[in-house]
């Protein structure tokens, strides 16, 4: 296959993954159903280097990913800055971004932990402080009213959507309403996000490492 390309596997159908030795970018797009815990591999006596290498793209294998009983559709992350989150939750009102009604009353949001990292690069190096990222659940926000709404990726205040992003037609979870603070079971998890002298994201520890 050629860059930008892409394929159509028929149900029932066996073919076996490549990983060539080039700058690409693997992507899980179609989650839970090929996540390799749930794949029917023909791995023999011993499990393969594919499904190893799968395995460490899939983030199954680090202590900080979510638990292997937990449904891959139920996991949303939002970035934020650590002090807005904080002062939200000391006031224990819910989150809302700084550009939350410019947006359209609803917060950003991804199930493809680094995209935050590429998405932070194009629109907050310019920001100072600590940012965290957030690993919510869509249940238990849905359980509250609060809506998830998988669309095409939208503008973040006054800035456009960044070619990079509309080129490759993201699909971003956006969540119409702000994040509760005082819930339980809506943040499951905590995040640092890691950056250098000059402002740039270098990666979220424990989860794009």
């Amino acid at each position: 296959m050629n860059a930008g390309e892409t394929c159509f596997v028929a149900k029932g159908e066996r073919f076996r993954p490549v990983f060539p030795i080039a700058p690409t970018e693997y992507i899980p797009v179609c989650l839970p159903a090929f996540r390799p815990d749930r794949c029917h591999r023909e791995e023999g006596s011993e499990v393969s280097d594919v499904t190893m290498k799968l395995r460490k793209l899939h983030n199954m294998d680090n202590e900080n990913a979510p638990a292997k009983d937990v449904d891959p559709a139920d996991v949303l992350y939002h970035m934020c800055e650590e002090k807005l989150w904080q002062e939200a939750v000391d006031a224990k009102t819910a989150y809302y971004p700084p550009t939350f009604q410019a947006d359209g009353n609803f917060t950003h949001a991804t199930a493809v932990p680094p995209r935050l990292i590429v998405t932070a690069n194009l629109f907050y190096t310019s920001s100072k402080g600590n940012w965290i990222c957030l690993q919510l659940s869509r249940k238990a926000l849905t359980d509250l009213g609060l809506i998830t709404k998988d669309e095409e990726a939208l503008p973040v205040g006054d800035a456009g959507v960044p070619s990079q992003i509309s080129d490759n037609m993201w699909v971003c979870p956006h969540i119409y309403g702000g994040i509760p603070t005082t819930v339980e079971g809506v943040l499951v998890k905590t995040y640092k996000m890691e950056r250098n002298e000059d402002g740039a994201f270098l990666n979220i520890t424990g989860l794009t490492e």
